[in-house]
């Protein structure tokens, strides 16, 4: 009871106070693999995400570092139905020879329905694997459930500020 209590002053507010008009911003826990979302100080969601592994790998002689960076961003994209270009790593680590990029061949479905561009091509999308929620085994990029990446994706803008610690 108490539960819908809140709810329910809470979406007052929203409706009410003109925080529906307030820019949202979302923050990252690396440590925790959880994405908030805020509408001003008020946290209006938290999901469980995927985060980078963190792990080192040299592969053709060439470093990758797959982890999450930390800092402030600004989602500066949102597209719907994303398209995944293979990068270099993806062949090296398939041991397959590296395609030259002009011939690579955009592949739909990986990112899920939705995807949300920052710098550094670090992206906010979905998964074709959800067991890897709430653990550090991507790329790099921030992976999430379906349900709540569409949840996200309506909540977040471009030029919405995104925190990652």
């Amino acid at each position: 009871m108490r539960y819908i209590l809140c709810c329910a002053i809470i979406l007052c507010l929203i409706c009410h106070t003109g925080l529906a008009s307030i820019k949202a911003r979302a923050e990252v826990d690396l440590n925790e693999n959880k994405i908030s979302v805020y509408k001003g100080f008020l946290c209006v969601a938290t999901y469980d995400c995927a985060t980078g592994s963190k792990e080192k790998k040299i592969l053709n002689g060439k470093e990758y570092k797959f982890e999450t960076p930390k800092g402030y961003f600004r989602i500066y994209r949102k597209t719907e139905h994303p398209l995944w270009t293979p990068p270099d790593w993806y062949y090296e680590e398939m041991n397959l020879p590296v395609v030259p990029l002009e011939e690579r061949k955009p592949q739909e479905g990986i990112l899920g329905d939705y995807a949300l561009y920052m710098p550094n091509e670090i992206m906010i999308h979905g998964t074709m694997d959800e067991s890897t929620i709430g653990k550090a085994v991507t790329h790099g990029c921030i992976r999430m459930r379906k349900e709540d990446l569409k949840k996200v994706y309506r909540i977040l803008e471009v030029g919405s500020e995104v925190f990652i610690y």
